[in-house]
């Protein structure tokens, strides 16, 4: 290992893959792209972040890969659109890029028509122009999350792309982290846009695709990791390919620093969970409410032979932050929402999960005898829990800060205003919206819900 602390640590890509060398696995994910890009349709490919969405768009038009999996797509054009800062952009933004990058792959177009006035009119006539020449566009379309949040994109421009795609002069591959149906702004729920694509999810890697890229790249470098430092590189980040990555580097650079001695796995794990710790909790917040609950769920269980989530909860990192940040109890948003429903109702609540709670059960049986009873500690614990979600300064009806306190303080804790009223009281355009909000400030809840627990599991004072 003579030299080893000058070797260039392989792993250090921590956005998209650079080196086609460095993408493992996913075959099945490509041929179920290719054979869709094939008979001219669309695919949207939905994975948590990190997940591997960027790697995949990156080069799904290499010809390297096209001949390796044996499909024929000479005659296909990729274009790659990075969608990630298109919060606050327009269509005709979307439409300049597209026909400026599509321009650059097809060095044949001709100068613009200058009786073309708009960028999306010069698109649809250079996508014509290329499909006279019997090739096809493929539009790669990165972060489209963006877009399809954005509310300039109106009904009109999704139906613009729907049209093209059903012309056959355009396929489209998007990224997203859920299915852009539910993902969408209330003005386009309804489009027929998004009912073109085949779903193409990113769950976690084949064992042998995980274990790949974690030996291959050291051994390129000839700086093998040992059979015990690969098991723990799987033992601690599962299947899923950034935890693998960022494990990998952290072992990777203390190898080259150490040298001959022996590496300290607990003081690394340490360090590598530090890194992790905000991809975790983006993770978290970003999931859907149901697929949260199911995570924290597996997260708890060490062995479980079926993961729905496997690429999250197979990780011993990834567990350890469920069992720090939401510890043991196994209370979901069902049973929140429950309580919430029936909060003046003290004999209900005293039927609910919440009573199993340490928080509960710990003022229970600190209190005098019958006084108070557990319906009212649950009580005791929701209203601590909401005044932890307050924003600073002043509450505000139309502060965006305050929007999820707000919700549950004129619908649960303080007026008991219906939806409709509470929608109207503070400015919420649409019903859809008005639950999506009204979910969201529930699962913040939880989440204050599970600190407590875990304040009061540690002992601290509350």
């Amino acid at each position: 290992m003579t030299g080893i602390s000058r070797l260039q640590n392989p792993y250090s890509d921590n956005n998209a893959v650079r080196d086609l060398s460095m993408l493992f696995g996913r075959e099945y994910e490509l041929r179920l792209i290719y054979d869709m890009l094939e008979k001219k349709q669309s695919v949207s490919v939905i994975g948590s972040r990190h997940s591997g969405k960027s790697s995949l768009l990156q080069y799904v038009g290499s010809s390297v890969l096209h001949q390796r999996l044996g499909y024929h797509l000479q005659h296909y054009i990729f274009v790659l659109l990075d969608l990630r800062d298109y919060f606050d952009r327009t269509p005709d933004d979307f439409f300049r890029i597209a026909y400026e990058q599509t321009v650059k792959q097809y060095q044949e177009v001709s100068a613009p028509d200058s009786s073309v006035q708009t960028w999306q009119d010069r698109f649809r006539k250079v996508l014509r122009d290329i499909h006279t020449s019997r090739l096809h566009v493929v539009l790669l379309l990165d972060a489209f999350d963006r877009v399809a949040q954005n509310e300039a994109f109106d009904f009109k421009f999704f139906s613009s792309l729907r049209s093209l795609a059903t012309q056959q002069l355009v396929s489209y591959v998007t990224a997203s982290v859920k299915r852009l149906v539910e993902i969408c702004h209330s003005g386009v729920y309804d489009s027929p846009f998004f009912t073109i694509f085949h779903v193409c999810s990113l769950g976690p890697l084949t064992p042998e695709e995980a274990r790949q890229l974690v030996v291959v790249p050291a051994e390129r470098v000839a700086c093998s990791f040992s059979n015990e430092e690969v098991t723990w590189i799987l033992e601690q980040a599962g299947r899923h390919p950034f935890f693998l990555q960022v494990t990998s580097r952290f072992l990777f650079a203390e190898k080259c620093q150490q040298q001959h001695t022996s590496v300290d796995l607990n003081r690394l794990q340490e360090s590598v969970y530090s890194e992790l710790l905000p991809c975790f909790q983006d993770i978290i917040e970003k999931l859907p409410q149901t697929e949260q609950e199911e995570v924290i769920r597996e997260a708890r269980i060490t062995s479980r032979a079926t993961r729905k989530m496997a690429e999250l909860s197979e990780s011993a990192l990834f567990r350890g932050y469920v069992h720090e940040h939401f510890g043991d109890t196994d209370i979901t948003f069902k049973d929140i929402k429950e309580a919430l429903d029936n909060l003046a109702n003290t004999a209900f609540l005293e039927t609910t999960k919440l009573t199993t709670t340490h928080y509960v059960t710990m003022r229970y049986e600190q209190a005098l005898a019958g006084v108070p009873g557990k319906g009212t500690i649950v009580r005791d614990l929701l209203k601590a829990a909401f005044t932890r979600m307050s924003a600073n300064g002043t509450r505000a009806d139309s502060a965006s800060e305050w929007r999820s306190y707000n919700i549950l303080y004129y619908h649960y804790f303080r007026y008991n205003l219906q939806n409709e009223q509470t929608r109207a009281r503070l400015g919420i355009r649409s019903r859809r919206q008005f639950y999506r909000e009204q979910e969201k400030a529930i699962q913040l809840l939880l989440k204050e819900v599970y600190t407590l627990e875990k304040m009061a599991l540690e002992g601290k004072k509350i």
